[in-house]
């Protein structure tokens, strides 16, 4: 990936978080995070990964109000960033993180297993 992309995407990431922070007042969109953008090369198109604090439905929920917002975020970047034209947007729900989270209670898990396990050996 070229610098630029990456400046790009840093940017698009920044600006989306504080324009959905303190301009957004949809009640669709939760506790979100946004993790990173991947920009097409020509800069026409940015995907942007998300997360949010919650179960499936605060998920779809914020999903539905960050799509029906991609026109005041598009306008919002215009004004604050330096481009030409400011890529098409898509939201997309960024799954590592609940990934991560699977594989964090697994280890939890197998690590209270080998506790109890050793506790009992202990006591025998």
């Amino acid at each position: 990936m070229s610098r630029r992309i990456d400046k790009v995407s840093s940017q698009l990431v920044r600006e989306i978080s504080d324009i959905v922070a303190n301009e957004l007042t949809d009640p669709r969109i939760g506790f979100v995070t946004f993790t990173h953008a991947d920009v097409s090369p020509d800069f026409s198109h940015a995907r942007i990964y998300f997360t949010v604090l919650g179960k499936e439905k605060e998920k779809k929920s914020t999903y539905f109000g960050l799509k029906s917002a991609t026109g005041y975020l598009k306008h919002a970047l215009m004004q604050r960033m330096k481009m030409k034209r400011v890529p098409e947007l898509e939201f997309v729900y960024d799954e590592s993180v609940d990934q991560s989270m699977k594989v964090y209670e697994k280890i939890i898990e197998v690590q209270r297993k080998r506790k109890d396990e050793s506790g009992s050996r202990d006591s025998e």
